[in-house]
């Protein structure tokens, strides 16, 4: 198979339109709207189905999902040329007794298939069932404002029922998302070097489609690409980067600047070291004060905010936890901004107590 992958919102599904315009939709592995898909799988009765089973199902999924008609209006006016995503597109692909007859297939097909897979599927996968990836770069702060958009237009609500302010509740314009699936990506690259890998930047591809989509028909050595290039519209360069605050950027920039140059190796190496501020944000480590987990941003608070810290104070009282004889791990060992101190010296300058 043909697998176009890369970060969700780099133009993974743009390629896959040109591939289906280029090679028709009977070479294109997965749905136009796989949202569409999901819920006509939930909204329809099987054939083996009972009417009393169906009718509780179907119960069920509009309780979970009471929007799931705006939420598939609103991805379709995203994305009106299709997603063209599969069952294996996030969680990658590889052998299950389930699907063996159609995975035997897409490992001896003779006219190559094409499937999009992203990053974090990718790092899933399985060799055996790639032969060729296209894969799609785009600068992170546009990655950032793609999903943005995406996350805006559909609607959100939260359990209460309260329509979701953006501002406050959900955390958007941030490269955690495009830093976490690159360094996956890049370790299923170190790890599979015989498969053949062509890079398509989305703003060369956008702003280049003849000369860019060359470079793909060369890779594949098929295919006439002429008219996806000409149906290319300069207008889906619509996520223009933002200068937003974000302690993540540092890393995303560097991640970014090195795949460029196909340094996976620097990539997986640098974002291994603990003091990288995409791995503090995701790691969390019991406070011993309060007996909850925590995280690096609850630390922040509790050592500069009187008022989060006596709000953790009183769990702890509430819980019967002798704070005053318990460290604090974050100024002992998990601040790695700072020079660490011993648990006896946190104990005894504790400054719970002042």
């Amino acid at each position: 198979m043909y697998i176009i992958s890369g970060c969700p919102r780099s133009g993974t599904s743009l390629m896959m339109d040109i591939m289906r315009e280029t090679f028709g939709e009977e070479r294109i592995r997965g749905h136009k709207f796989p949202q569409e898909q999901r819920i006509k799988d939930n909204m329809e009765q099987k054939e083996d189905e009972s009417t009393s089973l169906f009718e509780c199902k179907k119960y069920m999924y509009e309780k979970q999902n009471p929007d799931w008609e705006a939420e598939l209006v609103a991805s379709k006016d995203m994305n009106p040329n299709g997603f063209w995503e599969g069952r294996y597109s996030v969680q990658g692909i590889s052998y299950n007794f389930q699907d063996k007859e159609e995975l035997k297939e897409m490992v001896n097909e003779k006219e190559k298939t094409i499937y999009k897979i992203v990053s974090q599927g990718l790092w899933r996968s399985d060799p055996q069932f790639i032969d060729k990836i296209v894969f799609m770069i785009r600068h992170p702060r546009a990655v950032a404002k793609s999903q943005e958009k995406l996350k805006r237009n559909l609607k959100f609500k939260t359990p209460d029922g309260r329509d979701i302010d953006f501002g406050k509740d959900i955390v958007i314009h941030t490269p955690e998302m495009f830093n976490r699936v690159t360094v996956m990506a890049c370790r299923f690259l170190l790890a599979n070097p015989e498969i053949p890998v062509h890079f398509v930047n989305f703003d060369d591809l956008v702003s280049n489609p003849v000369d860019t989509l060359q470079g793909v028909q060369d890779f594949l050595g098929e295919g006439n690409f002429d008219a996806a290039a000409s149906r290319i519209d300069p207008k889906l360069k619509r996520s223009y980067p933002e200068e937003i605050e974000n302690n993540l950027w540092e890393d995303a920039e560097y991640i970014y600047n090195k795949f460029n140059e196909k340094e996976f190796q620097d990539i997986v190496d640098y974002m291994s070291e603990d003091v990288r501020a995409t791995n503090r944000q995701n790691r969390n480590w019991l406070c011993t004060r309060t007996g909850l987990i925590t995280v690096e941003g609850h630390c922040k608070s509790c050592k500069s905010d009187p008022n989060f810290r006596q709000s953790l104070k009183d769990h702890a009282n509430q819980q019967n936890v002798d704070w005053t004889v318990e460290p604090c791990l974050y100024e002992c060992g998990f601040n790695a901004d700072e020079e660490p101190i011993t648990i006896e010296q946190s104990i005894e300058n504790n400054f719970w107590l002042t």
